[in-house]
Order: structure tokens, then sequence, then C-alpha cells
């Protein structure tokens, strides 16, 4: 009766949360494992709230 949507996150978006993952995962960074967990968890966390 009714038609599907389906939303779908754009390319650019993947390639900029890629970018930031790329970023704190990057050895070149002095950061301990801690410091990086904390940044991954607030990076993943928001994007789970932007795209449900």
């Amino acid at each position: 009766m009714f038609g599907e949507a389906n939303a779908r996150i754009s390319e650019q978006s993947i390639r900029r949360y890629k970018d930031k993952i790329r970023r704190v995962l990057s050895r070149s960074k002095p950061m301990t494992l801690e410091q990086r967990i904390i940044k991954l968890n607030q990076i993943n966390i928001g994007w789970i709230n932007q795209y449900p």
C-alpha cells in the first residue's frame, strides 16, 4: 500500500567519519591507549546520534 523509504548515508559523511577514526588511530599522535579509546567513543557516540 505504501512505498518504502530507504535512508542512506552520503559517501562524504562516511569519508569524514573514517578520516576522524584514522586521525585518532594514527601512531604518530602521542596519545595513551586510554585517551584513544575515550576519543573513539566520543566519535562513535556522535555518529550514532547523528545517524540512528
